[in-house]
C-alpha cells in the first residue's frame, strides 16, 4: 500500500505532535521533582532503537545527517508546495536515519556522564522532531538543526572527553 504525500504528511504531523506531548509529559514530570529526587538515567532515557556501538564516527555522521537536513530544508523554501513537501520529507528521513537512532543509542551514556545536559540535548531532539514531522514552519527546522549539530559536538566531548 502506497501512502500520498498529503497522507504521509499527515501522519508525520500526528507523530510529531504524539512526541511533542510525551515530551511535555515527561519535562513536566521531572520538573515536580526536586533536584536530589532525579530518577535513575534508566527511568528518564530512551531505549537504543540499534546495536550499533556509540562512537565518535557515528556522532560525525549525526552532523552530516543534520547538515543534509539543512540542505534539504534551505531547497524547500526555495520550493513550489508539491516539491517543499518532497524536500521535508527526505529531511525528516534523513534526520531519523542519522540523528534520531544515534541519540537513542547515547541517550542512557550521556545521562550517566551528564545528567542536565542530556535533558536538554533530548529536549531539542524532540523539538526539530516535531518540527520535521509538522513540516510547517521550515526555519525553526533550520535553527534547531544548527542548534543540535552544535550540541553533538558537546555530547561528543562529553562521552569521549
Amino acid at each position: 500500500m502506497t501512502i500520498s504525500p498529503e497522507g504521509r504528511s499527515r501522519l508525520l504531523a500526528i507523530v510529531g505532535v504524539a512526541l511533542a506531548a510525551l515530551a511535555v509529559a515527561a519535562s513536566l514530570y521531572l520538573l515536580v521533582l526536586r533536584p536530589e529526587d532525579k530518577p535513575d538515567c534508566s527511568r528518564v532515557t530512551t531505549a537504543p532503537v540499534t546495536e550499533f556501538p556509540v562512537t565518535p564516527e557515528r556522532y560525525e555522521e549525526a552532523r552530516q545527517g543534520l547538515r543534509e537536513v539543512q540542505s534539504l530544508t534551505e531547497q524547500a523554501l526555495a520550493a513550489p508546495p508539491e516539491e517543499r513537501t518532497r524536500l521535508l520529507d527526505q529531511a525528516f528521513e534523513v534526520f531519523y536515519e542519522s540523528s534520531d537512532n544515534l541519540m537513542h543509542d547515547a541517550d542512557r551514556q550521556l545521562c550517566e556522564a551528564d545528567y542536565d545536559f542530556a535533558g536538554e540535548l533530548r529536549d531539542d531532539m524532540f523539538a526539530l522532531e516535531v518540527a520535521i514531522g509538522n513540516q510547517n514552519n521550515p526555519e525553526a527546522i533550520l535553527d534547531l538543526a544548527e542548534t543540535l549539530e552544535s550540541r553533538l559536538v558537546d555530547a561528543e566531548e562529553v562521552l569521549f572527553g
